[in-house]
C-alpha cells in the first residue's frame, strides 16, 4: 500500500499538464477578457511590469471591478520578485480604489483579502486582516444574491461564496466533507488523486481543506492541493486560483525545505503559470535536493520518492 501511495503522489505532478505558448506582446486595444488573459502570460513570464504599463494604458476598461485586481495583482507580483514595499502598497492602494468605487464588489473584497493572505503589509501573510476582507466579501456576495430575483447579474458573487469556502478561513474545515465524510486519515490520499485525476478541481481543493490537521500537515496534501488549484487556474484563469497554487507550494516548503517531491511540485506548478523560469530553477533545486538527500541517506519524504524525482526530471523537458 505504502508504495502505492508514494508512485500515486507523483503522478498527481504529471496531471496537470500545459502546452507551450509564447509570451505575448502588449496591444494597443484590448477587451477586458483580452487583457486579463495577456496578463496573466505577461505575470507568468516574470514581465510583472509590461504588465502594469499594459493595465495602465487601458483606464477605459477601469468601469469593472476586474481592471483593479489585474493591476493590483500585478504590483503584488512585482513585489513578490522585488520584495520593494511600495509596489505593494500600491497593490493595496489600487483595491481600496477600486472598492471604493464599487462598494458591492465582492470580487474586489476577496482580492484583498488574498493579498493580505498570502503578503500582508510587509511582506508576511495577515491572517486576521485578511479574514475581515473575507468575512466582508461573503456578507456582500450573499446580500448581492439575495438582492438579484433574477439569478442572472450574481454568478460573480456566486464564484466568490465557492472560493470562500476553498480559501478564505482554512481554519474552520468543514467537519463534513459530502460523501467524502467516511474517509480516514489512512486513505484520504488515495480519494485526493482519484478526484485530482478526474479532473474536478474544486472538488479536490474542498475535499483536502476538510481533512484533519495531521493530514494537512503532510508533503502529498501541499502537493496535491497546489495541483489541484492550477488545474482549476489553467481550466478558468481566475487569478484567486494562481495565488492559492502558489501560496500551497510555499507554505509546504516552509514546513519541508529539504522535499524535493514539494520543490517539483513548485515546478509543476509554476510551469502551468508559463513561469518557466521560476519552473526551470525549480526543477534544478529538486535534483539537488534529491541527490544531497540520497547522498546522506536522508528519507525524508518516503522510501524511494527521491529516486521518483530524478527520474521524472531525466524525462521532463521545460518549455522555453
Amino acid at each position: 500500500m505504502q508504495a502505492r501511495r508514494d508512485g500515486a503522489a507523483l503522478i498527481v505532478l504529471l496531471v496537470v499538464m500545459c502546452k507551450g505558448i509564447d509570451t505575448p506582446l502588449p496591444v494597443k486595444e484590448v477587451t477586458l477578457g483580452k487583457l486579463q488573459d495577456t496578463t496573466m502570460r505577461l505575470l507568468a513570464a516574470g514581465r510583472c511590469n509590461d504588465a502594469i504599463d499594459l493595465i495602465s494604458q487601458q483606464r477605459q476598461l477601469n468601469s469593472n471591478p476586474l481592471w483593479y485586481i489585474l493591476l493590483a495583482d500585478a504590483y503584488g507580483e512585482c513585489f513578490n520578485r522585488s520584495r520593494e514595499k511600495g509596489t505593494l502598497d500600491n497593490a493595496h492602494a489600487i483595491l481600496r480604489q477600486g472598492t471604493l468605487r464599487f462598494p458591492r464588489s465582492s470580487r474586489l473584497l476577496l482580492a484583498h483579502g488574498a493579498l493580505y493572505d498570502r503578503f500582508g503589509d510587509e511582506g508576511v501573510g495577515a491572517p486576521q486582516l485578511a479574514k475581515r476582507f473575507f468575512d466582508n466579501a461573503r456578507l456582500v456576495a450573499l446580500a448581492n444574491i439575495a438582492s438579484d430575483q433574477s439569478g442572472e447579474r450574481s454568478y460573480e458573487d456566486r464564484d466568490v461564496l465557492k472560493n470562500l469556502e476553498q480559501l478564505a478561513q482554512p481554519q474552520e474545515r468543514r467537519s463534513d466533507a459530502g460523501s467524502d465524510s467516511d474517509v480516514t486519515d489512512n486513505d484520504w490520499h488515495d480519494r485526493a488523486v482519484m478526484l485530482l485525476q478526474s479532473g474536478d478541481c474544486t472538488k479536490v481543493v474542498a475535499f483536502l481543506e476538510s481533512r484533519s490537521e495531521a493530514a494537512r500537515r503532510s508533503v502529498d496534501w501541499f502537493v496535491i492541493l497546489a495541483d489541484a488549484n492550477a488545474l482549476c487556474f489553467r481550466e478558468g484563469g481566475e487569478p484567486s486560483y494562481r495565488q492559492a497554487a502558489l501560496r500551497s507550494v510555499e507554505k509546504g516548503l516552509a514546513l519541508f525545505p529539504r522535499s524535493a517531491v514539494l520543490m517539483l511540485a513548485k515546478g509543476r506548478v509554476s510551469e502551468v503559470m508559463r513561469d518557466y523560469e521560476t519552473a526551470r530553477g525549480a526543477y534544478r533545486d529538486a535534483e539537488r535536493l534529491a541527490r544531497e538527500n540520497l547522498r546522506a541517506g536522508d528519507d525524508v519524504d518516503a522510501t524511494g520518492r527521491d529516486r521518483e524525482v530524478l527520474r521524472i526530471l531525466s524525462k521532463h523537458v521545460t518549455p522555453r
